[in-house]
């Protein structure tokens, strides 16, 4: 079977419409809490069964129809596998949100008519948009005269047992003014870079030991925060249940520290919440962090074991089924996107935009139809493939610089290594 001859893939294209338009289909919503039930059967066998679809097609189906049939299936597997993992962050990459400062005033509201009484928010890390956006909120919260007692955030750089009165490692630390940050060797820099907002209001700043199970900081934090306002801020996993379990279990992303025992362990939001609190929580999610994950383990399960003719149909059944669900997103900005849940009201993702075409997949099939590759495989099956997203470091300015894809395929005893450039790809 080959997806790749015009007159197949035209035709799955129409039947998979056709389906579309008569169904009605959508994506179905689900609870926050309650999405691992909805991508339990999307990894594991699912894809052995597309493997020998072909196969399973009625002889007395004429040979052209039955490979448009077969890649119609193809195609509707892997949407419904593309849905699942999507979940509910793909429901709210449909609705337009909020702006930041749209947000920031209804958490100012919020906070004002006593809706919320703790501020959460999370990062994906290493997103300048994302600190714009919480760095407007902050200040709104401030300018709007309600009294913050202290800011908890998440430590990029640990720090050891000191005897410097500043640091005191056995408990949540607080750093009283920029200039001592910046002098103290001993302490913590944290993923919120500018607190110069918060020093200036005399809001103390407080540093989490331990943002994978955060009871103590937390609690350190409601402390010394009194009556007043307690805002805290770290990596998106770790703010609320929905949105650690959806990393993890969803997007298969490793367990990211917690080890094997992580439902045991509290988020933000559970300490918060068993304290009394009423929080409201934003936690922003890149989109190509989401993308990644999502793309990263299709590839997986369409590069397992498969022949090469399978292979580049998988491929091309995944960009497809990738770039229809695509469609249905909402246009792309240079802002972030707030989008409240409709379950919990007191849950805001926040979209940060980022490259939605499928260029990790067009790199790799750039690759299987060079020559040197065709040679390397052979007859021999497709184990697995990885691709990986660099840039050259320092980019020159003569014209050189890559960004692109790293992709190594691996046919059971051996590996193959190219790099291909985005601006190679057609």
């Amino acid at each position: 079977m080959n997806v790749t001859k015009t007159d197949t893939v035209l035709t799955a294209l129409v039947l998979l419409s056709g389906y579309f338009i008569m169904s009605g289909h959508k994506n179905t919503a689900h609870h926050p809490s309650g999405f691992r039930d909805a991508v339990n059967d999307s990894s594991g066998g699912a894809m052995d069964s597309l493997k020998s679809s072909a196969g399973d097609v009625k002889t007395n189906i004429p040979a052209q129809a039955a490979t448009a049939a077969a890649d119609n299936q193809l195609l509707n597997e892997y949407l419904r596998l593309i849905t699942a993992q999507f979940s509910w962050y793909g429901e709210s990459e449909q609705k337009s949100g909020l702006t930041d400062a749209q947000l920031a005033q209804a958490v100012v509201t919020g906070l004002k008519q006593g809706v919320y009484d703790a501020v959460v928010l999370g990062e994906s890390h290493g997103n300048k948009r994302e600190q714009k956006a919480a760095r407007l909120i902050i200040g709104e919260i401030l300018a709007g005269e309600i009294p913050v007692g202290a800011f908890l955030q998440e430590a990029v750089q640990q720090t050891k047992k000191s005897s410097d009165p500043i640091v005191r490692y056995e408990e949540s630390i607080f750093i009283p003014a920029p200039q001592q940050l910046k002098n103290s060797t001993a302490a913590p820099i944290g993923v919120f870079e500018d607190v110069d907002q918060l020093i200036h209001a005399h809001v103390p700043v407080l540093f989490m030991k331990n943002q994978f199970n955060p009871d103590k900081d937390v609690n350190a934090g409601l402390q010394t925060a009194g009556a007043k306002l307690l805002i805290t801020y770290s990596g998106s996993a770790h703010t609320a249940v929905c949105m650690r379990d959806y990393i993890i279990n969803t997007l298969k992303s490793a367990d990211m520290g917690w080890g094997h025992t992580y439902p045991g362990r509290p988020v933000i939001e559970q300490t918060l919440q068993n304290r009394g609190k009423k929080p409201v929580i934003i936690a922003m999610a890149d989109e190509s962090y989401v993308f990644n994950r999502i793309i990263t383990t299709q590839l997986k399960e369409a590069s397992n074991n498969v022949s090469y003719e399978q292979w580049q149909t998988n491929l091309e059944a995944l960009k497809t089924a990738w770039n229809m669900t695509m469609g249905s997103f909402q246009c792309s900005s240079s802002s972030i996107r707030f989008v409240q849940s409709d379950e919990q009201p007191g849950f805001y993702i926040g979209i940060a935009d980022g490259e939605r075409r499928p260029l990790g997949i067009e790199a790799i099939q750039k690759i299987a139809q060079m020559p040197e590759f065709l040679q390397w495989l052979g007859d021999k099956n497709i184990r697995s493939v990885d691709a990986g997203l660099f840039s050259t470091s320092p980019c020159p300015n003569d014209g050189t610089c890559c960004r692109g894809y790293s992709v190594s395929v691996r046919n059971g005893e051996q590996e193959f290594n190219r790099s291909v450039c985005v601006t190679d790809l057609p």
